[in-house]
């Protein structure tokens, strides 16, 4: 067991070498552009959360705003209103089709003045990376807007 304050569990070599050799592509675009904000093995550092490892990847992701978001109750009251009745109050990563909803729209939010955007092609082919390193069950074409719904992040 991990002490208080201790590092993320890693993703183990093996894990990150068959991503690798699955994922090119993708495990290029990741040391491209997201490395230096999830750490060179998608670890997590202090800016961003682990993508691979036993603790990435949770179930309900932080907010990216949520330390504004839920202090300010009118905005609270205002997405309370805009949910759909019976609807989870937070997105959740279930699929790969939820965590490129959740890339897509944080990656604008986050992206700097002079960072270009990931291209769409790229944005799958990470997440086919950062799920074939997590170990999750994933088609042998690679991951798209195709099959995404039905690549389970973890098995349920």
């Amino acid at each position: 067991m991990a002490a208080c304050g201790g590092g993320q569990p890693a993703p183990t070599d093996a894990d990150l070498a068959q991503a690798k050799s699955r994922a090119a592509l993708g495990a290029s675009v990741f040391e491209q552009k997201c490395a230096s904000c999830h750490g060179p093995r998608g670890e997590g550092l202090v800016s961003a959360p682990p993508l691979i490892g036993a603790t990435a990847l949770p179930r309900y992701p932080r907010e990216q705003a949520g330390v504004q978001l839920y202090q300010n109750p009118q905005e609270m009251q205002h997405q309370a209103q805009l949910r759909v009745p019976g609807a989870a109050s937070r997105q959740t990563f279930v699929s790969a089709a939820d965590l490129h909803a959740y890339l897509t729209q944080h990656m604008t939010e986050l992206k700097g003045p002079t960072d270009e955007p990931l291209r769409d092609e790229d944005s799958w082919a990470v997440i086919t990376f950062v799920l074939i390193a997590n170990g999750a069950a994933v088609p042998e074409g690679d991951i798209s807007a195709a099959n995404a719904s039905s690549v389970l992040i973890r098995p349920e």
